[in-house]
């Protein structure tokens, strides 16, 4: 207050405040200083209003601080699917300490055995398209796929495959036309708008359309990526950043003081300063009680003066999170002269007419499955989905 009454008076000029990045003890200490001015000619003073520490580089096994021989990082991601594995890589660029914490998938013949979470990237085709009905998805789309050639040649993992994207409807449909007019604005490369069922048959003979159908065909980068593959990219590039994986299950998150502690499935506590949930629907399962008691144990920072102590933090029990079914055929393509004469099918999203169950169906071409066989991947979203719940035992 006083300086701000000195100001008014002339007798200072104006405060500035500026951030500065401090080596302390080989951490960095980011510090927010408000300097000012008793005259032109002299030398400024200064107020630190405030400051935070980091951790200077980074990387496995050094990449925290250290904590009753225990790792401090600077951020837990959990959950390794396709959220949780960019978001790893994007911290981890910004120089962040980062541990990584999913589990691997289950073998193939284990599936049906297996008790624990389950991503939904096990897979090996999922759409990749710009045209849209929605500006907002067609815009993050078009920047998402500008990156995908820059983690590939960074990684050498090949997850990305374009084929080309059909979008299929009735002509004259307002979701069809918004699409295209969409699509041309963030510069997708498409076709005009196909309207002509012997043409379309003609040019897509792995497909059967019907007068009155109509379709945009969107080439360049449209088609499908393969997200096991693009997981494998993501935590690749994290690891090359410095950050650190651990490939177990998490099993609890608890807030201590103003740390967090990460106990997996086999008990190994992991801790951090922030935690990012990137579970899907399983996040529920993991938060902390609404007033989680903050436990004493483990190299937890000590509480702040004058806190009193630590104090439980506040936290939602549950999200409100509802799991929806979705059924997906892998119809198996039988014979190499079949595999070859559906190659160069696109991926297609096609909305039936008249069809009293499926709203919209989407499908890739034959891709090739980690059990040998080549399938078609078929998917259908259901004008009435069934709901499974939010309870684990329903998941």
């Amino acid at each position: 207050r006083e300086r701000e009454r000195e100001r008014e008076r002339g007798a200072m000029a104006p405060a500035r405040r500026e951030v500065e990045v401090r080596n302390n003890n080989n951490a960095e200490e980011v510090v927010v200083v408000e300097k000012w001015w008793q005259s032109s000619s002299s030398p400024p003073s200064a107020h630190i209003l405030s400051s935070r520490m980091g951790v200077c580089g980074g990387g496995v096994g050094g990449g925290g601080e250290d904590h009753g021989g225990q790792k401090m990082y600077q951020v837990a991601v959990v959950g390794l699917g396709m959220i949780g594995s960019a978001a790893a890589r994007h911290l981890s660029e910004l120089g962040s300490s980062v541990v990584a914490i999913g589990p691997a998938e289950p073998s193939k013949p284990k599936w049906a055995e297996h008790h624990g979470p389950f991503a939904s990237h096990y897979d090996q085709g999922r759409l990749t398209r710009i045209s849209d009905p929605d500006p907002v998805w067609a815009k993050l789309a078009t920047n998402s796929i500008a990156r995908y050639r820059r983690l590939q040649d960074a990684t050498g993992i090949r997850f990305h495959y374009p084929v080309g994207c059909l979008r299929i409807e009735h002509a004259g449909s307002h979701g069809l036309l918004t699409s295209f007019h969409v699509g041309r604005q963030c510069g997708a490369s498409q076709s005009k708008l196909l309207t002509d069922a012997a043409a379309m048959n003609s040019s897509f003979p792995f497909f059967s359309f019907r007068d009155g159908d109509a379709a945009i065909m969107e080439g360049g980068d449209a088609g499908y990526i393969n997200p096991r593959s693009m997981v494998a990219a993501q935590l690749k590039a994290a690891e090359a950043n410095g950050a650190f994986i651990v490939r177990e299950a998490a099993k609890e998150i608890i807030p201590i003081g103003s740390a967090v502690k990460i106990v997996t499935e086999n008990g190994k506590p992991v801790w951090a300063r922030r935690v990012l949930v990137c579970a899907g629907s399983y996040s529920s399962f993991l938060l902390p009680p609404a007033s989680a008691p903050a436990s004493a144990a483990g190299p937890g920072p000590a509480p702040a003066p004058g806190s009193g102590g630590v104090k439980p933090r506040r936290r939602r029990s549950v999200l409100d999170l509802r799991t929806y079914a979705r059924t997906v055929v892998l119809a198996e393509v039988d014979g190499e002269e079949e595999v070859e004469r559906l190659a160069d099918m696109p991926t297609f999203i096609c909305r039936p007419r008249g069809n009293a169950v499926l709203d919209w169906v989407y499908g890739c071409p034959p891709i090739a499955y980690p059990d040998g066989r080549t399938m078609i991947k078929i998917g259908g979203t259901a004008w009435d989905a069934p709901e499974l719940g939010g309870s684990e035992s329903a998941l």
